[in-house]
């Protein structure tokens, strides 16, 4: 794996944990 798509998974990763954290903040609003 090359520096280019390792970087590129880490903002994957990234990007699905974001995703992750605000459905859970947006769903607890919703109660």
């Amino acid at each position: 794996m090359n520096a280019h798509d390792s970087i590129m998974q880490g903002l994957n990763d990234a990007l699905a944990f974001a995703q992750r954290y605000y459905y859970v903040s947006d769903s607890a609003h919703d109660y």
